[in-house]
């Protein structure tokens, strides 16, 4: 629903010395839909060239007279609110606030700066949201950039998603919040607008956050009326899909090679307009906010709750001091370690809190290495949840405070290895050589991923351009891309493990599994090989000439398959191990003999040399051409004591099973993300042998 020109927000554009930025940002403004975007007050304030408190020149005449000229000839019915000094940031947002709830007492206004693009829909939706949300208390910002490190795959799927605003752009705000923020803004301000916005006293800033509980994450407005919502309760809100895109590669608080590092190059922008989103349940608004506090260095909540879980209590005033190593600083050593006993109770929420304070309250503090030892373990921990973007977030908080280091590039490179990310961990170690050019380790790392992108390349050409096809066998290509998508997942979960084959045939499925091992890993091909016919008559046979002849061609030199020729019902899972190079499996796939004896043999095999996390597959357990793989399933879990695998997916003609502490990860991933591909087919849970599995 459109709403009414009479009740739309106003609209205030923030603006100073980048006409190019501002230029693209009015003209997606400009093409906005269903918000009557001819008929909106849409106000720039343009801010000034020269300060009048440090005498110096932050614009040339003619960049803010290009900038005025651009929104003059976009919205010529607009208003130009020109300072003729230059304010700042800080103050200039306080004169466009002040004007929109003071002078034209709007119920709120949207603020738009001159590097974010919108889609066609942002205004829209903004309005759509502002109506919503009107009446909760609980809510203060609103904004519908979304998550810039989402894929269009991710967006669709969770279009209808409210996440944190962390950053304040291209935002709706509520008169009635900007009233309860008055108190603790106007302390801000009184630090900052009598001087050059740009030399602010950080110290003060820093007192003064401490004297309201909190820490200093940064010292800009955006910051102060961050913490001031945290002490209301108040959470700031965004959707998840992404309805604009930052532009701002050059600007007062981001370079070129952060903006790259953050990843704002890749955004990928959402066209269609989304119209329903979730309203935050309980849980979300609680979890969001413990988020939005964290970040703002909340302290622990009262005496008595914190002696209780064993944390020191401190003085949360920053310390004015030189590095000094937490040895010799007791309260740091303490505080240190109240959060790693928090991470061995598995309480990794709360020992992120504590890194996060003691990077606030002891911003100083340095491990054995000379590192800043609670900025360290909170990205080291960040990274281990997959969460980039609060990684990113804390180095460039420790980056503010002590500038740029080199420690902080190796983690994040061995994250990026460990992934599998061959573009982000090569430029990661070349930052590390960069500065300690023969490093051993960044060295290792970036042959071990340059290996891995020719591995990609090879994937690519087997599974996406279908040289599979070439291969005899029964394997279609939405098996292999299965295969695919569970390997990225234990890639994020940092499964490990060789992959194995029972029953190779030609090699069409092996030959997948072979380009899916990392460097550490290998692919290990059973069968009997040149046997014309095996115990159960099974039909074909698999020439080892063969196997071989296809692993060259798509794999690599012959010289490096593996593979055991033997039945494997002789086989025993200390003779497998032999040949591992990880200790373990994380896949199994089963396609041997299709008796009983076998099929059951096999799965107890697989079952004892499966990683935590593996996958095991087996074929034909729908085909009625082969009862004996159905029995043999059958007998593993109805016969024996234990049983350490549990299905959690059937489809093309394939059980597919994990260990028993996974099986919710790989249940719920299946239902949400593996795709039906036969026309009236519904996904649906179901049970076989007492055991919830995802099946149609």
């Amino acid at each position: 629903m459109m709403i009414s020109t009479s009740r739309a927000s106003p609209i205030f554009v923030m603006s100073f010395n980048r006409p190019e930025y501002l230029e693209k940002v009015l003209k997606s403004l400009s093409k906005q839909a269903d918000c009557n975007i001819g008929q909106r007050k849409i106000f720039l304030f343009q801010d000034g060239a020269v300060n009048p408190y440090s005498n110096k020149r932050y614009a040339s005449e003619e960049e803010i007279r290009a900038c005025v000229d651009a929104f003059q000839q976009l919205f010529p019915d607009g208003t130009v609110v020109e300072s003729p000094i230059n304010l700042g940031i800080a103050l200039n947002f306080e004169r466009a606030e002040k004007f929109g709830f003071e002078d034209l007492t709007a119920n709120a206004g949207i603020f738009l700066e001159d590097d974010l693009v919108l889609n066609d829909h942002y205004i829209a939706i903004l309005d759509n949201l502002i109506a919503r949300f009107s009446g909760n208390q609980k809510i203060g910002y609103l904004a519908a950039y979304g998550d810039h490190s989402a894929t269009i795959e991710e967006q669709v799927r969770n279009k209808d998603k409210l996440i944190l605003l962390e950053h304040n752009w291209g935002f709706a705000l509520y008169r009635r919040h900007w009233l309860r923020m008055r108190k603790h803004v106007r302390e801000y301000l009184r630090i900052v607008e009598n001087s050059d916005y740009n030399d602010r006293d950080v110290e003060k800033i820093r007192a003064l956050f401490a004297s309201w509980g909190y820490g200093c994450p940064a010292t800009s407005q955006d910051a102060a009326k961050t913490i001031s919502c945290c002490i209301d309760g108040v959470i700031k809100l965004n959707t998840y899909v992404c309805n604009g895109v930052y532009i701002g590669e050059r600007g007062v608080h981001m370079n070129p090679q952060l903006f790259v590092e953050r990843g704002y190059d890749k955004t990928a922008l959402y066209r269609d307009k989304v119209s329903a989103f979730r309203a935050p349940d309980t849980h979300l608004y609680d979890t969001l906010l413990k988020r939005q506090r964290r970040w703002a260095g909340k302290p622990f909540t009262t005496k008595t709750e914190d002696q209780a879980n064993g944390v020191p209590l401190v003085d949360f005033s920053p310390r004015k001091r030189k590095f000094v190593s937490i040895d010799d600083e007791p309260l740091a050593s303490a505080l240190f370690t109240s959060a790693k006993t928090a991470l061995g109770r598995g309480d990794v929420e709360g020992a992120l809190e504590i890194f996060c304070q003691g990077m606030e309250v002891f911003p100083n503090v340095i491990d054995s290495y000379e590192n800043p030892v609670f900025g360290k373990e909170a990205i080291r921990l960040l990274l281990s949840r997959n969460d980039m973007a609060g990684a990113l977030e804390v180095r460039q908080r420790l980056r503010v405070q002590h500038g740029p280091f080199e420690w902080d590039q190796i983690l994040f490179a061995r994250h990026y290895t460990a992934a599998g990310n061959v573009e982000e961990g090569v430029k990661a170690w070349k930052s590390v050589l960069s500065r300690a050019p023969n490093d051993a380790e960044a060295l290792a790392g970036i042959i071990r991923l340059e290996l891995q992108g020719r591995i990609d390349q090879r994937l690519k050409r087997y599974l996406i351009d279908g040289g599979f096809n070439t291969i005899n066998g029964n394997c279609d290509r939405e098996t292999l891309h299965r295969i695919n998508q569970f390997h990225e997942l234990q890639i994020e979960r940092e499964i490990v493990g060789d992959l194995v084959e029972i029953g190779v045939y030609h090699g069409r499925l092996f030959i997948m599994l072979a380009l899916l091992a990392r460097p550490q890993e290998r692919a290990i091909a059973i069968d009997v090989f040149d046997v014309e016919r095996n115990y159960d008559s099974s039909d074909g046979s698999t020439t080892l000439g063969i196997v071989k002849k296809n692993y060259s061609e798509f794999v690599g030199d012959p010289s490096e398959f593996h593979y055991i020729a033997k039945d494997s019902l002789l086989l025993t899972s200390e003779a497998i191990k032999k040949e591992f190079t990880t200790g373990n499996a994380r896949v199994v796939s089963i396609d041997g003999a299709h008796g009983y004896l076998h099929t059951e043999h096999d799965m107890r095999l697989a079952e004892s040399v499966l990683a935590p996390g593996g996958v095991v597959m087996v074929d034909d357990i729908t085909n009625s051409g082969w009862p004996g793989v159905m029995e043999g399933v059958a007998r593993y879990f109805l016969l024996g004591s234990e049983r350490r695998l549990l299905p959690f997916m059937m489809s093309l003609n394939k059980l597919w099973l994990t260990t028993c502490d996974y099986h919710k990860l790989y249940l719920d991933f299946a239902l949400k993300h593996v795709r039906v591909t036969r026309t009236g087919q519904q996904k649906r849970t179901t049970n076989f042998f007492g055991c919830d599995m995802v099946g149609w």
